[in-house]
């Protein structure tokens, strides 16, 4: 039997805790985010100085939906569109502390959770193995280990049809288990929205 580790996380008013569940070797993978949308979704929730680090990264771990579990506050979770892409990015409504990025439906069953960095999440999960979407980083990222886009999606594109095919994607704490919609209806950002947010990110890897 493969070793199991267990990781549990809150949020910063505690209102929501949840918990990821690894075994030996590990199912998931961890990398730095840079991305645009990533820097936005931050900027939303007013937690870019506290989850991005000096480059603009987001430290975030790809794994199977049904090793994510919810112990409280599912009430709590709210989510957000930062695009008009189908992706839904979660989070407290309380202290809006950022959780993860799920597709619209539990049937394409993908989550990247926001890792919150310490000794007990690299006990777990690893440090991450490489750097993604430089192009909007901050800063000199000409010598961080390069992670390749296609093999993460093709990583991806794997976990949604073996889930689909043994009906795991059901176990997603974000989606109605009978409807596979999600718990909390999404906001998607105005265009108007997106583009201050945007403002917000040129302003602030200007003054790194």
């Amino acid at each position: 039997m493969s070793p199991v580790s267990r990781l549990d996380l809150t949020c910063a008013c505690n209102g929501v805790a949840w918990s990821i569940t690894e075994t030996t070797p590990r199912s998931g993978v961890r990398y730095i985010c840079h991305c645009d949308d990533c820097q936005a979704y931050l900027m939303f929730l007013g937690r870019a100085d506290e989850v991005l680090d000096a480059n603009g990264g987001m430290d975030a771990y790809q794994l199977p939906a049904s090793a994510v579990s919810v112990a409280r506050g599912q009430d709590l979770l709210a989510c957000v569109q930062v695009t008009p892409r189908p992706l839904l990015r979660w989070y407290c409504s309380g202290c809006r502390t950022p959780v993860a990025g799920t597709y619209h439906t539990a049937k394409l069953s993908f989550i990247s959770l926001t890792v919150q960095r310490g000794a007990a999440a690299d006990a777990v999960l690893g440090p991450p193995s490489g750097h993604v979407w430089t192009k909007f980083g901050r800063g000199d990222l000409s010598q961080v280990r390069q992670m390749s886009i296609p093999a993460i999606l093709w990583r991806m594109a794997w976990r949604i049809v073996k889930a689909r095919f043994t009906g795991d994607y059901r176990n997603n704490p974000f989606f109605d288990r009978a409807t596979s919609r999600p718990i909390a209806s999404p906001r998607c950002l105005t265009a108007d929205e997106r583009a201050e947010l945007d403002g917000k990110v040129e302003l602030a890897a200007a003054g790194s």
